[in-house]
């Protein structure tokens, strides 16, 4: 990816990966949602950074680069293991806070960037408000 271009590869061994669901990962949010986020969370997205790591032999990462929602996976590797890494950098920083969070998924703010996958993005939060049991 694009964050290979940060680093000289004469100086880091680069290690670029896809998290669960996006880029080429298997399976795959664009080919099919509802297997991409099965036990798709922020604790075993940091168990699999965590065992590639420990598949590729790294006794510690020299420096793990995340941007948007990257940083806030990079800095809750950071907590888990804070044994495994040497530096952190930290780009496009996207905290998860409810501001943020409104900002992407609530209030349609960003909406305007990709109006299509936005509506299917509503679509699909109104058919699964629908189909929940409801309150008794």
């Amino acid at each position: 990816g694009n964050s290979r271009r940060f680093f000289d590869p004469k100086h880091y061994r680069i290690v670029c990966h896809d998290q669960r669901g996006c880029g080429r990962s298997i399976p795959n949010a664009s080919d099919d949602w509802a297997a991409s986020i099965h036990e798709n969370n922020t604790t075993k997205l940091v168990a699999d950074l965590e065992k590639l790591r420990e598949h590729l032999g790294i006794k510690k990462w020299s420096c793990i680069l995340g941007g948007s929602w990257g940083s806030t996976l990079a800095l809750a590797y950071a907590q888990a293991h804070p044994d495994s890494m040497e530096d952190i950098v930290l780009r496009g920083v996207f905290l998860f806070t409810r501001p943020e969070v409104d900002y992407l998924f609530r209030n349609g703010l960003s909406s305007g960037q990709h109006p299509e996958a936005w509506e299917k993005y509503v679509e699909f939060l109104q058919d699964t408000l629908t189909s929940l049991p409801e309150d008794e």
